[in-house]
């Protein structure tokens, strides 16, 4: 008796450790395994595959992987049909996925899978909902609008509200390891360029250029690098900030965020964070 888990981004990372430790919580002794990162891990997940493999925006947009990601959906898909868990759990990075669940299904695989966060079909790329319809049993959408339109575009969704709801239940405290010098510096802001590598090729020049003018108006910018982010992106990112004399922060972003006065961050999981913060 088995549950495989399979998350690629920090998000969705985030989410199947959640998964795993809730099962756990409920009694649940079978096997937990799969592909996730540092969250999944430290929860109890088996990790098997390492999510960083997947720190990517998009399969189209890095045409050099294509093939190694073919290559890893084969050799998850035969084992994942040897070893037959009663369900799978998917979240987040749709382009792999779903295309590891589709897989999955003609090759004969019977029990229910189950999305934590699909992708924004609503916005855009709607024709997966189709996709999404024909092979997963159930979403569980982080949003209330989400959870309505995929419900009326055909797929079985659940929804009882935003998961962070429950983590920020009571105010926020900075963790106690955060640097003293951030807890009362009234000009930090936070920038945080996200957990994937091309991601953060786009978008890491634009924050260096406004950090610089902050920086020359008397404010304090300090780049977070994000603890799930690939070991070899950490190490190119942490060299290029240095080089720029900028701070570095290499802990939790939440504590980030709480300790600044206003950051600058990708989209994704961060915005919630700041906006509930």
């Amino acid at each position: 008796m088995s549950i495989f888990l399979s998350s690629g981004e920090a998000s969705g990372d985030h989410y199947t450790a959640s998964v795993a430790k809730a099962l756990r919580k409920l009694g649940y002794e079978g096997d937990i395994w799969g592909m996730g990162g540092k969250e999944s891990r430290e929860s109890g997940v088996r990790i098997e595959w390492p999510g960083e493999e997947l720190q990517l925006l998009g399969i189209a947009e890095v045409l050099s992987s294509v093939p190694s990601l073919f290559r890893l959906l084969n050799e998850m898909s035969d084992r994942i049909m040897k070893r037959m868990p009663q369900s799978v759990v998917i979240a987040d990075s749709p382009d792999f996925n779903i295309r590891l669940v589709q897989k999955l299904r003609s090759k004969g695989y019977k029990g229910r899978v189950f999305y934590i966060s699909p992708p924004t079909v609503w916005a855009w790329r709607s024709g997966r909902v189709k996709k999404i319809a024909a092979v997963v049993a159930e979403c569980f959408t982080l949003l209330k609008f989400e959870h309505e339109f995929l419900l009326k575009n055909g797929c079985n969704s659940y929804w009882q509200g935003h998961p962070m709801i429950e983590e920020f239940s009571d105010k926020y405290a900075l963790a106690a390891n955060l640097p003293e010098r951030y807890r009362n510096d009234r000009k930090l802001v936070a920038f945080l360029p996200g957990s994937r590598g091309v991601e953060i090729k786009n978008l890491l020049p634009v924050m260096e250029t406004a950090a610089s003018e902050l920086r020359s108006m008397g404010w304090h910018p300090v780049f977070s690098i994000a603890p799930g982010l690939h070991e070899g992106e950490k190490i190119i990112m942490r060299e290029r900030l240095k080089e720029c004399d900028f701070d570095i922060y290499t802990g939790n972003g939440r504590d980030l965020l709480a300790a600044s006065s206003c950051s600058v961050a990708a989209s994704g999981t961060v915005a919630v964070e700041a906006m509930m913060l």
